[in-house]
């Protein structure tokens, strides 16, 4: 916080305080990790690469307390992944020992799951779902013209989430309405102090600043990865048509509807047949892209922008504004990164990097840059770094660090080092690259 000159005033005393130039005491402050999972699907690695490290989330917090000055309420929350057991994670990731510590401190911190419900299962079946909050915990917003969707809808599109039901995904986005289900207690924030943790993203090719704001959504459902069917008829699950691809995905709703309805049996031989088929269309076609997970995918980035168009812009009621409603500060944690076959199987990417900053589309610029990616093939970002509706233009701003080999340079004049470069997600390989 001190290389992008954080009250350096009173650096190195006990009134230093970084976060008061956002934090005015009496506010109520979102401190918002990645906590997507609580295992790594890679079993050659942990969590250390998969989620915010507690370190982090400690160090913001106690900055926090000291810009509150006693006044104001702290939360810690996200929306993990339906499959998910926040609880597990909180034991494992050593959070629950750090809130002890904390309210012997007469500090308390809220740790909230913002989801409306988590799945339960095995075998890659979640056919029981637990209420987590009630629907009243969560406003729905409907961005309609103000959506990044918004000027496609001439190009019937069947929006896709994994593990969904497309039918539902089909009730928030349809004839110009694009609703997302947010949690109330995102919008009650006064200040966000977004945590990422870099990885590669199969669908959106990296995970950074902008990408962690899908954590702010109650009922994942409302959520388009990705568009069914192939790209040369309007969707982007996979480029080309391709019979054996088809019959993956209408098997997949098969899985899905069993699910919801409780019925283990059928969804598992779904599951079972799904995977069939998907490893017969590598086999026969060579297609290895599936359910958006390529570089092709046109939809993920326009959920992406459309979730920090509302945190930016709408009230504590889910109305939009024409200001911004919140202030905003991302601190990434790239001391170990993810790499390959991320969000949810990375290796592990030992870097000893924080990149922090005011601006998330910026933030992921720098990110991208240090991971040896173009930001221009990363549409989420790109699209970002155009939108002067709501996100800074200046590509060019000065870098801040306490390596001077970087500090007070334009990141466009900044070459990082060969070793610090990411192998990308293999939907993304050859296509990413800068």
């Amino acid at each position: 916080m001190f290389g992008i000159g954080l009250d350096n005033g009173n650096y190195g005393t006990p009134e230093w305080n970084p976060l008061g130039v956002m934090i005015t005491p009496g506010d109520t402050v979102l401190v918002k990790p990645n906590w997507v999972s609580h295992k790594n699907n890679n079993p050659k690695a942990g969590l250390d690469c998969l989620v915010t490290h507690t370190s982090v989330v400690r160090a913001v917090i106690d900055y926090c307390v000291i810009a509150l000055k006693g006044r104001g309420n702290i939360i810690l929350g996200d929306a993990p992944i339906q499959g998910a057991d926040l609880a597990t994670l909180l034991g494992l990731n050593q959070i629950n020992e750090m809130l002890e510590f904390y309210s012997n401190k007469g500090v308390d911190i809220a740790i909230c799951d913002f989801r409306l419900f988590k799945a339960c299962g095995k075998n890659g079946v979640y056919n029981k779902r637990v209420k987590v909050n009630d629907d009243s915990a969560s406003i729905a917003i409907d961005l309609g013209d103000a959506s990044a969707f918004h000027g496609i809808e001439s190009i019937p599109r069947r929006f896709h989430v994994m593990d969904y039901n497309a039918t539902k995904t089909g009730q928030y986005h349809n004839s110009g309405k694009h609703i997302y289900s947010i949690n109330k207690q995102v919008l009650d924030a006064d200040v966000i102090i977004n945590l990422p943790k870099p990885k590669c993203h199969k669908l959106a090719g990296m995970t950074g600043a902008l990408k962690n704001m899908v954590g702010i959504v109650a009922d994942k459902a409302c959520l388009p990865h990705d568009s069914l069917g192939p790209k040369s008829a309007g969707g982007d699950s996979f480029p080309n048509k391709d019979y054996l691809k088809a019959a993956s995905v209408a098997t997949r709703e098969i899985k899905t509807n069993c699910e919801e309805k409780g019925l283990y049996t059928p969804a598992l031989i779904a599951r079972y047949v799904d995977s069939g088929f998907r490893l017969l269309s590598r086999i026969f076609s060579g297609n290895h892209y599936e359910f958006g997970s390529w570089y092709g995918n046109d939809t993920i980035w326009r959920t992406i922008l459309d979730l920090n168009t509302i945190i930016q812009f709408a009230d504590k009621n889910g109305v939009l504004r024409e200001t911004a409603q919140r202030k905003q500060f991302h601190l990434a944690d790239m001391i170990i990164s993810g790499e390959n076959e991320g969000p949810l199987s990375p290796s592990p990417k030992e870097l000893g990097v924080i990149a922090a900053g005011f601006d998330a589309a910026l933030v992921d610029n720098l990110i991208a840059r240090i991971m040896g990616f173009d930001e221009q093939k990363i549409p989420s970002i790109h699209q970002a770094l155009k939108c002067t509706r709501y996100m800074t233009n200046n590509v060019a701003s000065e870098v801040g660090s306490n390596d001077p080999c970087y500090n007070g340079k334009k990141l466009d004049e900044i070459v990082f080092p060969v070793e610090m470069r990411f192998k990308p997600h293999s939907g993304w390989k050859g296509n990413i690259e800068r």
